[in-house]
């Protein structure tokens, strides 16, 4: 009869210590608040030093609102290294620190969680490795929610204090510079703002004032090549190009000599708070024409995206295409992607979209030998010049006190845990690419060819699908790594021509 042996295991060997990081915010950027942030990772760096069964592996900051992540960059930085095994706890101040959102905290703390991600909170000394604290922290998020409400509900109050008072509270308007309240107009710009008004009056089409506007080399507000519709309309209602200046909206109740109040009591309508750049008739009467020729109006039903959306991308006029199904004289029904800016109009029968992009797939699965060896082979070296790059950063952060050259040192020392931790699953990530090119060689399907490719650049009838499994910066501008191509008949605008599909490594 066989027998086990038993080998001891040497603890020593095998236990690591925890990988921790730090996670800090500040919500403004006054000077109160930089310091506010230096104590909150001096102190919390010199907790995790202490403890010898601790290892730091980076600081997350961020300087946005804390309501919820959206605009907190290095906060989804750090929920992807965790999502990627890299981090086994996060430290941070308190649970107000960490977001103020009483719904999102929770169910972070969870995923985190099931992640095996614990997340401790100095201020309160709770973590969420224990599950009896749960419910505290459900209490703690909602009180942090609820201040952060209160501090809102200030801000309102000075707005409001502001208005009643008839004083200004618009920064930057087109036509006008702003110095200190004072409205002061901008001659280049006011002639402009003029031209608009009499196009429109003319009846001049916005296509065709958007053509004449670009012709004339003028850049709209943005300081973009083409203005667009919405802000020649903006323009169009904006009551300050007559004098007037309207802090908020709603039904008129009262007037007196200097403010019209409304049915919110925050909401004034001061007139002659500043020269006009045109008449008030002018500008009643281009209002009065806008009611005569809206003849629609749109209802405000929300549209669910087709998967399609925000993918094939036009380099030519950077915009996406929409997926959009035309039927000719009603007889027909044919699905297109279709892009509109301006004077340029492309589309594309979405029938020789899928036959390109199957194509394509079916040789990129062919020759998934090659895309591994190739990511194979930059992988060492990709590691070390990033390690090079730890080296130097760490150096920079130790012979800097400025906070905001820290705040920058931290966020790319971050970027690049997240790009190393990339790399070293590189293998993994191909496997999982390859089982999707598998499942599309059973017909085609949006949503998978959406995990192959990050997006698809379109330039005249070339698609550019990129393979990105590195998630690496792209220059199209450069040169491109090409893998391979496969050229479609199609026609386009009702010619018979070649689309051209290529795949791009990055």
């Amino acid at each position: 009869m066989s027998s086990v042996s038993v080998i001891p295991v040497d603890i020593g060997t095998v236990v690591r210590k925890n990988r921790v990081a730090i996670y800090a915010r500040v919500s403004t950027n006054n000077e109160e608040q930089e310091t506010s942030y230096e104590l909150q990772v001096n102190e919390l760096i010199k907790s995790i030093e202490a403890n010898p069964n601790y290892e730091l592996i980076c600081v997350f900051a961020d300087k946005e609102s804390g309501m919820d992540t959206k605009n907190r960059p290095s906060f989804k930085n750090m929920m992807e290294i965790a999502r990627k095994g890299g981090i086994d706890l996060i430290y941070t101040k308190s649970v107000s620190r960490f977001g103020r959102n009483a719904i999102e905290v929770p169910e972070i703390i969870r995923e985190l969680r099931s992640l095996g991600v614990s997340v401790f909170f100095e201020k309160e000394n709770i973590s969420t490795r224990d599950f009896a604290d749960e419910f505290l922290l459900n209490i703690l998020s909602g009180v942090a929610e609820e201040e952060s409400r209160q501090i809102s509900s200030n801000l309102r109050w000075t707005f409001k204090k502001k208005m009643s008072k008839g004083l200004n509270t618009t920064v930057r308007i087109y036509g006008y510079k702003i110095i200190d309240g004072n409205f002061i107009i901008v001659p280049e710009e006011a002639k402009i703002v003029k031209q608009i008004y009499d196009w429109y009056i003319e009846k001049v089409s916005y296509a065709r004032m958007i053509h004449l506007l670009h012709e004339l080399g003028i850049k709209s507000p943005q300081g973009n090549e083409f203005w667009s519709r919405s802000v020649l309309e903006s323009i169009l209602l904006n009551e300050k190009y007559c004098g007037d200046a309207l802090l908020g909206r709603g039904r008129e109740l009262a007037r007196t000599n200097k403010c019209l109040f409304y049915d919110d009591p925050t909401k004034y309508l001061v007139r002659n708070n500043h020269e006009g750049i045109i008449s008030r008739d002018v500008f009643d009467f281009v209002q009065a024409e806008r009611k005569k020729r809206t003849k629609y109006r749109r209802n405000n039903v929300s549209q669910t995206l087709k998967p399609e959306s925000k993918f094939f991308y036009s380099m030519e006029v950077d915009k996406h295409f929409i997926y959009k199904v035309e039927r000719p004289k009603g007889k027909y029904n044919i699905p297109v992607l279709l892009c509109v800016k301006n004077d340029f109009r492309k589309m594309f029968p979405y029938k020789y979209v899928v036959e390109g992009i199957s194509s394509v797939c079916n040789h990129l699965l062919k020759n998934f030998k090659s895309i591994t060896n190739y990511y194979s082979d930059i992988k060492a070296n990709t590691l070390e010049s990033m390690q090079n790059e730890f080296t130097v950063l760490q150096q920079e952060l130790n012979g800097t006190i400025d906070a905001d050259v820290k705040l920058n040192i931290y966020n790319r020392i971050s970027e690049l845990r997240n790009n190393q931790l990339t790399f070293e699953s590189i293998e993994n990530t191909l496997r999982k690419l390859k089982l999707s090119l598998l499942a599309l060689s059973d017909g085609y399907d949006i949503e998978i060819v959406k995990t192959i490719f990050s997006q698809v650049y379109v330039k005249g009838n070339h698609f550019y699908l990129i393979f990105n499994p590195t998630n690496s910066p792209l220059d199209l501008s450069n040169d491109i790594n090409i893998l391979l191509s496969v050229k479609v008949s199609s026609i386009v605008n009702y010619k018979m021509t070649e689309l051209e599909f290529s795949i791009v490594l990055v």
